[in-house]
């Protein structure tokens, strides 16, 4: 089943590449260095230097509000690619942004909002080693992370669940609490959503509604696709970037 979809999104990709601006916007979970790796959730700080590197050589990086401002006014140009970050892990802050910042990268972080500064928890976070098993980011560093001149927070939900699951009443609460806490702790708003698991499955018609009645002015979905200028802004597509090399790297990318 996955094989399919995989190769259904590398051959929508294609035809998309070849007939249209597209823009990938690359999502990360944990930048850091792991004994072992059950979930895939970890890229090296080193590796990701390396794909930092890698993009900037050959696209321009630009913020979500600066894509969400091109999609809208049709003006992509097929060059521009984003980063972003699910979960709000603290190694975000402690490995990823000085390489983003030796490579002035703009980059969006989804933080969930129920264990901030605590030990992560999720259910994966758990398969890890217990010396290994990550922290969430705190209050502070969520705050420093705002206003750094490079940094988007966005909202993640507040206990990562699966929205397509739960009753309208339920995701408004899920959602518009993990906003609140957010704008409370940077003093902004925060203006994007990203979709817990992010597939098809995971989110519905519902949840686009209640993510625009909110005020988010964008969300993204996880499905492997490329975006173009006809993607829905509320279901724009990101492509999971996992450890790996320059040359399957570049191969997702350009191929």
């Amino acid at each position: 089943y996955y094989f399919i979809i995989r190769i259904k999104s590398q051959l929508i990709n294609y035809i998309n590449k070849t007939i249209r601006k597209t823009v990938p916007v690359l999502l990360y979970h944990r930048i850091d260095k792991v004994s072992d790796d059950p979930v895939m959730l970890v890229v090296t700080p080193t590796t990701f230097e390396k794909h930092i590197e890698f993009i900037n050589k050959f696209y321009k990086p630009i913020s979500l509000s600066e894509l969400v401002n091109r999609v809208d006014t049709k003006s992509l140009r097929g060059n521009e690619i984003c980063v972003t970050f699910d979960d709000g892990y603290r190694d975000n802050y402690m490995y990823s942004l000085p390489i983003l910042e030796k490579y002035n990268t703009p980059a969006t972080i989804f933080a969930t909002t129920s264990n901030i500064g605590k030990r992560a928890s999720f259910n994966w976070d758990f398969k890890y080693r217990d010396a290994e098993r990550a922290y969430f980011l705190s209050e502070e560093e969520i705050k420093i992370l705002s206003n750094h001149p490079l940094i988007e927070i966005g909202a993640h939900t507040h206990k990562h669940l699966r929205l397509s699951d739960l009753t309208e009443k339920d995701q408004i609460a899920e959602i518009g609490i993990s906003k609140k806490i957010l704008e409370n702790i940077i003093g902004k708003k925060v203006l994007h959503f990203a979709y817990p698991f992010g597939s098809k499955h995971d989110f519905n018609d519902t949840s686009k509604r209640i993510v625009k009645d909110l005020g988010f002015i964008s969300a993204y979905e996880n499905t492997g696709l490329l975006g173009t200028t006809s993607s829905d802004i509320y279901s724009f597509p990101r492509i999971n970037i996992r450890e790996c090399d320059i040359k399957h790297f570049s191969k997702i990318l350009l191929n």
